[in-house]
């Protein structure tokens, strides 16, 4: 995603994922470019709230990061076509 606001905004709908997926309070997300050029940037976010737990969160967060939670993303667990309607968009 070379769009920043676009790279923000889809860390903090995973993030938020994450954090309903694991049933937790708080959760942080950092992102950042790839490579090595000087000018590189980082994005970071904080989610806190309760969880959310429900069938649809538990479905997404299970394909998303996997049963234990240690699932290495990719653009196949990441390919989400539809948001939940509770998550920012």
């Amino acid at each position: 995603m070379a769009d920043r606001t676009q790279r923000r905004d889809y860390l903090t709908f995973l993030t938020t994922l994450l954090k309903n997926y694991r049933g937790v309070r708080r959760a942080i997300g950092i992102a950042t470019e790839a490579g090595m050029a000087h000018g590189r940037s980082y994005d970071f976010v904080h989610v806190e709230g309760e969880p959310i737990s429900n069938s649809e969160v538990q479905a997404l967060g299970l394909k998303v990061f996997g049963g234990d939670g240690g699932r290495l993303m990719d653009k196949s667990n990441l390919d989400i076509a539809e948001r939940p309607k509770f998550f920012p968009s």
